[in-house]
């Protein structure tokens, strides 16, 4: 008999691909989490499928043969509006990341991460947080902080950052610590709070994860890829 959701421990993560070899491994390492159910899904499934086993967390690679499908995505997050959503792909283009961001995916990791970085991820999203995989974060960097011929990426939210101050940001939403920062910008652990604590008083937000949120959660309508 399912549980109700007040009662089950833990975080339900439903892996969603169309590979199944991928989705085996993945289930082996990522149910390896304490803590962490997992409910392995072929894409095929249809998002009904995936929706039923109510989940906390959902890794989706929204590809239909070689097309990344925003309709996909739409579709799901539709039906799963509250869990945390981490896009899983091998399309690294903006408009895929773009698209993604303009319908929630709070996490974008590319496939070309090892197993173990993937799970990292994962259970980093579990505890609240956000990952992006450096590539990713640097193209997000890189359109926040660039002139805008159309709008792809949230720069009017960063508006007043600094360059600096972005990198610092992309860094804390890759699930980096201010040491490992510091280390990454050859800057003092020091230094980074400072960033850090600038990047909130410019933003009015309470926290890092509410900060990384904000920033790269919030696109305009016209990002949608059709």
């Amino acid at each position: 008999m399912r549980q109700s959701r007040s009662r089950r421990a833990g975080c339900t993560v439903a892996l969603v691909d169309q590979e199944p070899l991928l989705l085996e491994s993945l289930s082996t390492r990522i149910g390896a989490i304490p803590g962490v159910r997992v409910a392995p899904h072929l894409i095929s499934d249809g998002p009904s499928a995936i929706a039923n086993d109510r989940p906390d967390v959902v890794v989706c690679d929204p590809t239909l043969g070689t097309r990344f499908s925003s309709e996909y995505l739409a579709e799901l997050r539709s039906l799963l509006p509250k869990p945390r959503f981490i896009v899983l792909t091998n399309h690294d283009d903006a408009r895929s990341v773009a698209s993604a961001i303009a319908h929630g995916v709070q996490s974008f990791v590319l496939k070309s991460e090892s197993i173990e970085t993937i799970r990292t991820a994962v259970e980093l999203v579990c505890r609240g947080g956000v990952a992006f995989s450096i590539p990713v974060a640097a193209l997000l960097a890189s359109k926040l902080t660039a002139p805008q011929t159309e709008p792809s990426l949230p720069a009017t939210v960063a508006r007043g950052l600094t360059p600096r101050e972005l990198e610092v940001l992309e860094l804390v939403g890759r699930g980096c610590t201010d040491a490992e920062i510091g280390d990454l910008l050859r800057v003092s652990t020091r230094t980074v709070e400072r960033h850090v604590t600038n990047v909130l008083n410019k933003l009015g937000c309470r926290n890092r994860s509410e900060a990384v949120a904000k920033v790269l959660g919030s696109v305009p309508p016209l990002a949608r890829v059709r």
